[in-house]
């Protein structure tokens, strides 16, 4: 079995999504960021694109606003004003 990690997506109004992923990559501030299992601690400014997740053969996709990514290594979690599924 592939290890895992925890994505968590919360705006204010919800919780977007509480599931698991292989592979996440975020837009951040200075570049897109590509997270995997046992990633280093890290907490990072978002800024407005799409979130790609990656769950075995499944690949979601996300709109979000600006916001925070606080990474950890079995855990990521995505706080930003907006957030809503798009297809690719």
């Amino acid at each position: 079995m592939q290890n895992k990690f925890e994505i968590e997506i919360y705006t204010p109004e919800s919780v977007i999504l509480q599931d698991k992923a292989d592979m996440v990559i975020i837009p951040g501030q200075n570049g897109e960021l590509g997270i995997l299992p046992k990633h280093t601690p890290l907490l990072t400014f978002l800024k407005k694109g799409r979130l790609k997740i990656k769950n075995n053969t499944q690949t979601l996709y996300f709109s979000i606003d600006s916001g925070f990514a606080e990474i950890l290594p079995n855990k990521v979690v995505i706080l930003t004003e907006k957030a809503e599924k798009i297809k690719n």
